[in-house]
Formats: structure tokens, C-alpha cells, sequence
């Protein structure tokens, strides 16, 4: 569902950022962590936004010059739940798009 598809998502986000961010810092000569988005489509020195590259050439220097591809990957998964011998009772989880569901159902003449 969305809850795990979106948390895939934003790791991958994640992932394929600090890729652009390790590119733009080796472009304008500065460590990546010294690097943030201004929200505008570039990324800039922390304190000195006339140090600043976009991210269009970014993605150009990335494959043409560096040959690195600006990609992330991402996966959410859940602990698992195991029934309860008792009860049968499970955690909550999300839902998938394969179940099965099944009842027993005794019936009086």
C-alpha cells in the first residue's frame, strides 16, 4: 500500500539526492555535506549561495563527465507478525495485494 510504497520512496529520494549532492560537490570543489537545494532547482554552498550550481548541469556532469547515473533505490518493510497460539490474533499490517481470507462456519440443523 502506500504506507510501505511511500517509505520505498522516500528512501530512494534520499539515496539518489546525496548522489546529486556528491556530484555538484565535486563540480564546485567542496565537501557534500557543505551542500543544500535551495528549492529553486540548484544546489548551493551553505552559506554562500553565489556558490551554486543547477541541477540540470548537475545531471549533465553526472553522466557525460562522471558517468554516474542519479538513481536511488528504496524498500519499507515491517517486522513480522506471527499469529498468537492462543487467539490467532495477529499485529495490524498493511495490505496486500495477494490474500486470502477464510472462515469455518458451523451451521445447526
Amino acid at each position: 500500500g502506500t504506507h510501505r510504497a511511500g517509505n520505498a520512496v522516500i528512501q530512494a529520494a534520499k539515496e539518489a539526492r546525496q548522489v546529486m549532492l556528491e556530484v555538484a560537490a565535486e563540480e564546485l570543489e567542496v565537501n557534500a555535506s557543505d551542500l543544500d537545494t535551495d528549492g529553486q532547482g540548484n544546489i548551493q554552498v551553505k552559506g554562500a549561495p553565489q556558490k551554486s550550481i543547477s541541477i540540470f548541469d548537475v545531471a549533465l556532469s553526472a553522466h557525460f563527465k562522471r558517468g554516474r547515473s542519479i538513481s536511488g533505490r528504496g524498500m519499507f518493510l515491517i517486522p513480522r507478525s506471527y499469529p498468537e497460539k492462543e487467539t490467532g490474533a495477529m499485529k495490524p499490517s498493511t495490505c496486500y495485494a495477494h490474500a486470502c481470507t477464510v472462515a469455518e462456519v458451523d451451521v445447526d440443523d
